[in-house]
């Protein structure tokens, strides 16, 4: 079985580059490069994870906020896959994991942070600064976003997914896939 391997960011204040590395079936790796430009930031705990895009975090001060991930538009939860997809960041989240961080720029129509998190993930020799949003695209959980859709290293990414059939692309020829869901912003 073909892997995504994990994916590399490096935090430079608030804008951050990404480097997405992922396997393919001769075991390449892909480097891909790509810049967010976040104006504002918030450090909490995830207190629940809603769906596959929709996490509530509790901020230093106890105020909660609900983030809703930007980049990705992942299964409702009564929807083919919504609950996979929501299984999948639920496993993502380290269990002891204390703190993360969201960018964000924004606001959606309901008040929702619309935003990335930001997960440190460490092993015994590093740490590792992972985004949610686009970990949950590679493994084929969410597909872009319509806002997002120009954006080429995030359709790489979907394409990839859909082509080793990752997460809901498992059977492109299956009646589970999901239509483009419709998102208003």
């Amino acid at each position: 079985m073909i892997h995504i391997s994990k994916i590399f960011i490096l935090l430079i204040g608030l804008n951050y580059f990404v480097a997405i590395s992922v396997y393919s079936a001769d075991q390449s790796v892909t480097l891909i490069p790509v810049q967010s430009n976040y104006r504002k930031t918030i450090n909490g705990n995830i207190t629940k994870v809603i769906s596959g895009d929709k996490i509530e975090l509790t901020d230093k001060h106890g105020k909660k906020h609900t983030i809703s991930l930007d980049i990705i538009d992942a299964p409702e939860l009564d929807q083919p896959y919504g609950k996979e997809s929501k299984k999948f960041v639920e496993d993502f989240i380290p269990k002891n994991q204390c703190d993360v961080i969201v960018g964000y720029s924004k606001r959606d129509k309901s008040g929702n942070i619309l935003g990335n998190i930001l997960v440190d993930l460490c092993d015994s020799c590093n740490c590792y600064r992972l985004s949610l949003s686009i970990n949950i695209l590679g493994a084929g959980f969410a597909r872009v976003h319509p806002d997002y859709r120009d954006n080429k290293n995030y359709i790489f990414l979907e394409k990839n997914a859909k082509s080793y059939g990752f997460g809901m692309w498992e059977n492109l020829r299956s009646t589970k896939i999901i239509p483009g869901a419709e998102v208003s912003l």
